[in-house]
């Protein structure tokens, strides 16, 4: 989830500076003991230690997994101290896959670097997410030593269901690359479960907090809207760049934008013609967002219902709205991509 690109629009500097604060304050001592942890393991092989050096200095700054564990934590009442063990294994979890995502997805660029994939190739790439794994759980397991036997067998069950959900989600998605007779509705079910990870980040830190039944299922249901507000982000974002567009029309689904213009029956007609011709020239990409300017509406109305509804989950939390409805409202906010707010600022 990436939550720290930097704003363009002045009236929305102030809410993203207090997010990179937040994300540097929560997320800074996790990275870097992931980075160490991984680091320090004695691979003799020069390609292997290149990758995962490359991969955990220079492409994957994942400080929203111990930035949403902590807020969780201390939205009921816990001390997020002594959370930076278990934050930072499930850094390298996340890291292993999103690295197996991109072999999947055949992406070998994103925000402008070369995946791991990209730049080491498919063999390597899966070989050293399967260590980030490996290495990830294994610490996983000896942070959670210390917790009773029923709280170790919550956590792992938690995590289990939610890696499981989004596996599955995945294979799924499998079948829809390319088709363009996805509903909407379809598609939106599929992506929720993709988003079953950031639920699962948010259940462990009300467990880890002792939370009562009720706080961990409303931050549950706040991870789950964020986790779709995340993916759904990137599918109005992959709209406003060709290079993005493309690749999604040629290996992966068609982002929800498109897929509600294609219900447009006056649109219709042109815009399965465009897709299934490729996109070929700049011409057929800007005819494509004309076609798509009431889909790409759409889309971003609907984060903007699901911005609403995260707020309304976590009304009864003691501690730390203020942060976490920061959050909703900075993944929403687009105008940095020329796309304007759905209430017109």
């Amino acid at each position: 989830m990436n939550m720290t690109q930097e704003a363009k629009a002045p009236n929305r500097d102030m809410s993203v500076e207090l997010l990179q604060n937040l994300l540097k304050r929560y997320g800074s001592e996790a990275v870097e003991q992931a980075k160490k942890s991984i680091l320090d393991e004695p691979f003799e092989d020069k390609i292997v230690s290149d990758t995962l050096r490359y991969f955990m200095c220079d492409y994957w700054k994942d400080y929203a997994t111990p930035t949403l564990l902590s807020l969780a934590h201390e939205a009921v009442r816990g001390n997020s101290r002594s959370l930076a063990s278990v934050a930072s294994a499930l850094i390298l979890i996340n890291g292993a896959v999103d690295i197996h995502d991109d072999v999947v997805d055949r992406s070998k660029q994103k925000d402008g670097r070369p995946t791991v994939y990209g730049k080491f190739g498919e063999e390597v790439a899966l070989l050293v997410g399967d260590a980030l794994l490996i290495k990830g759980f294994l610490m996983l397991a000896m942070a959670c030593r210390r917790l009773d036997r029923e709280k170790r067998e919550e956590i792992m069950d938690v995590l289990k269901r939610g890696l499981f959900e989004l596996g599955e989600a995945e294979v799924i998605e499998l079948r829809c690359r390319g088709a363009t007779g996805v509903k909407p509705k379809d598609y939106l079910k599929v992506m929720k479960k993709k988003a079953a990870d950031v639920e699962a980040l948010m259940r462990l830190g009300a467990i880890l907090g002792n939370a009562e039944k009720g706080e961990i299922e409303a931050l549950g249901k706040y991870g789950r809207i964020l986790g779709l507000i995340s993916i759904l982000r990137d599918d109005i974002i992959d709209m406003t760049l060709q290079e993005e567009l493309r690749h999604r029309l040629e290996y992966e689904c068609l982002p929800l934008p498109l897929l509600f213009a294609i219900q447009d029956a006056e649109s219709h007609v042109e815009l399965l013609e465009l897709i299934r011709n490729g996109m070929k020239t700049d011409s057929d990409y800007a005819r494509i967002c004309i076609l798509a300017g009431q889909g790409l509406k759409k889309a971003t109305n609907y984060v903007n219902e699901l911005v609403i509804k995260g707020n309304t989950s976590i009304l009864d939390l003691r501690e730390r709205k203020r942060e976490l409805r920061l959050i909703l409202t900075c993944l929403a906010d687009l105008t940095e991509y020329g796309i304007p707010n759905p209430n017109g600022t």
